[in-house]
């Protein structure tokens, strides 16, 4: 994953709960090919793999985020196929539904936090993390 790409994702999350089609709006503008929903959840299994974020759902009483305590694989399977009666990118039967979906919402770890001060402050150009 490229430093531009990687830090842009970790700034936004910062600020609030990324859903999935946020990560989908910033891998496409940052990338130059066309990318598919497959590939944004590429970039999602990456960040999740490396334990820079945290995935879940919002709560069902609106206040706050539940945090899915499941492995990556399992993790993974709910954005591709959906979870509590929403819609993973491979069922949302249009772009419109997927563009809607609260399927998940990741969040920054700490070590994400520590990844996203590293990236914001260094001053030299920051290796990329593979």
């Amino acid at each position: 994953m490229n430093v531009e790409l990687e830090t842009e994702l970790l700034a936004d999350m910062e600020d609030d709960w990324m859903p999935f089609w946020g990560f989908h709006t910033i891998v496409s503008s940052l990338t130059p090919e066309p990318v598919s929903p497959e590939d944004t959840a590429r970039v999602i299994e990456t960040l999740l793999r490396r334990g820079l974020i945290t995935l879940g759902q919002l709560a069902w009483n609106d206040v706050g985020r539940e945090v899915w305590d499941v492995p990556p694989s399992v993790a993974m399977e709910r954005i591709r196929y959906g979870h509590n009666g929403k819609h993973g990118y491979a069922s949302a039967p249009s772009w419109e539904h997927l563009m809607t979906t609260e399927v998940m919402r990741a969040d920054l770890t700490p070590l994400g936090e520590e990844r996203l001060t590293e990236l914001a402050s260094s001053e030299r150009p920051v290796k990329p993390v593979q």
